[in-house]
């Protein structure tokens, strides 16, 4: 399962259509790249632009592997908790990813009568508190937002206009 999705392109391709959203939302949180540039930069004698500019991109590279990974993971462990689901009698309909944001939203839509059995609520949102547990082990200092939704009435224009620009309609 994790293969076949390491080996799908589709998602691979939306992730890069981010790299630039990546930029600006790395600059939110931390000092500007070039501050830090100057001062790592000071202690060379020659204060030659090609160090800065070294650094630069190695920073900002390392920063949009590091926002990548924590959209494929958010993508692995959705499907992870949709075959959950499923293997439980109770497949969902399709999901939505928004990687606007510095945590990765996942909505996930389903019938609306799985919202209305206790069984399933239970069951479901014990998953994803823990596909959300496992996500905050593996990057400290995010989250995983994942909710549930009733696929009736569901308008993804607006779900879109939100930001969640990626979704999947689950073959049946």
């Amino acid at each position: 399962m994790t293969s076949d999705i390491l080996q799908s392109t589709e998602f691979n391709n939306f992730l890069d259509s981010f790299k630039d959203s990546a930029r600006e939302e790395i600059s939110k949180d931390y000092f500007h790249v070039d501050v830090v540039a100057e001062a790592y930069t000071q202690g060379f004698k020659d204060g030659e632009d090609s160090s800065k500019q070294s650094f630069v991109k190695d920073l900002i590279d390392k920063q949009i592997e590091g926002y990548k990974q924590r959209y494929l993971q958010a993508y692995i462990l959705t499907n992870n908790f949709l075959n959950s689901i499923a293997s439980n009698g109770t497949p969902a309909e399709s999901f939505f990813i928004n990687i606007h944001n510095s945590n990765p939203n996942v909505i996930v839509a389903v019938k609306d009568d799985y919202l209305l059995d206790d069984e399933f609520i239970n069951y479901a949102y014990s998953n994803i508190f823990e596909t959300q547990s496992i996500f905050s082990n593996i990057f400290k200092k995010h989250h995983l937002e994942m909710s549930l939704v009733g696929v009736e009435n569901l308008d993804r224009d607006l779900l879109t206009c939100d930001g969640y620009n990626y979704f999947e309609d689950i073959k049946k």
